[in-house]
């Protein structure tokens, strides 16, 4: 779906929980078109420029404003969608839903859906020249009149900002911190592909988790790694099971931890290193539902003797501190 969602959309939004490898997949995507553009009915190869929006951007930092320049002269500064283009490189909006984009995105709803947009003036003189924001016929992405953005002159000529056929705005968006942050109006959701990346079942996670044993920094006997492997299993498929959508990230981290710590103990303590990692990589997670029935499921699990045993109550014990 992401392949041809890049392939036929200028805007493409990546939607799931956390940890389930979003950012990953947008870097592996824009590393393959690099490899064989043509594959994707491109031409050249286009960088991604990745940014992290937050809740104190405005339109200026994602189209652009107007700003203060040295000697106290008002002028339009270019935002993080006009330097993209000018730069010939793809945006990439990471956890975008922490920015309120319905808010900040003016003129862009217009913009993408094939329209041209003024989206400012150089300087405050009403007869300096409009920034426009436009596609254009060709692959590459260009500015037209881009030296008159500092020009000495007063100029009615445009400025105009050409998005290429090739040029393409994606984003990330965390489903679950959603309900935390901004969520997307129907106007802007239009705008975009939605790619749903959700978690994966317990047998891709069984598959990834024994990649990232093999790759620890310290190594591992084949016994504590089928001791990991199989605690990690049962927690992942707890979480699946009995609480919201998570991605593996956290819990795919925790094979270093391990091997790292059973340099300065026995292979006994894998349960409670395992529980440290757990709490240091998901405690603030788990400690949302510790109040909640479906814990207790998950306590029963994980919390039996052939996984975390007594660890499971020193974790618990824990999140009070992270709430």
């Amino acid at each position: 779906m992401l392949r041809l969602s890049v392939k036929s959309r200028q805007a493409v939004m990546l939607v799931g929980p956390p940890g389930t490898g979003k950012t990953q997949m947008v870097a592996e995507i824009t590393e393959e078109i690099a490899r064989d553009p043509r594959s994707y009915g491109m031409t050249t190869v286009h960088d991604p420029l990745f940014v992290t929006p937050d809740e104190s951007w405005t339109t200026r930092e994602l189209v652009g404003g107007d700003t203060v320049d040295d000697k106290g002269k008002i002028c339009f500064s270019p935002g993080h969608v006009l330097e993209a283009i000018a730069q010939d490189r793809w945006l990439v909006l990471d956890e975008a839903n922490r920015a309120d984009l319905d808010r900040i995105f003016g003129g862009l709803l217009t913009w993408l859906s094939g329209q041209a947009v003024i989206v400012g003036r150089v300087s405050a003189d009403p007869r300096s020249s409009p920034i426009v924001l436009d596609w254009n016929e060709k692959p590459y992405s260009e500015v037209v009149g881009r030296d008159r953005l500092r020009g000495k002159y007063v100029s009615p000529e445009p400025i105009i900002y050409k998005a290429g056929t090739d040029w393409r705005i994606l984003g990330t968006y965390n489903a679950v911190d959603a309900q935390r942050v901004f969520r997307f109006g129907e106007a802007l959701g239009r705008r975009f592909g939605h790619v749903p990346v959700g978690a994966p079942d317990d047998i891709s996670f069984s598959v990834a988790l024994r990649s990232r044993i093999a790759k620890t920094k310290w190594a591992l006997s084949k016994k504590d790694a089928d001791r990991i492997h199989e605690i990690l299993g049962v927690i992942y498929s707890a979480h699946f099971n009995y609480l919201d959508p998570m991605g593996p990230a956290a819990l795919l981290s925790i094979p270093d931890y391990v091997s790292a710590g059973l340099q300065e103990t026995s292979d006994s303590e894998i349960p409670r290193l395992i529980a440290e990692a757990y709490l240091a990589g998901m405690g603030s997670w788990l400690a949302l539902y510790d109040r909640d029935e479906r814990m207790e499921d998950v306590a029963e699990v994980v919390g039996s003797d052939d996984v975390l045993g007594g660890e499971w109550e020193w974790l618990r014990g824990q999140l009070k501190t992270l709430r």
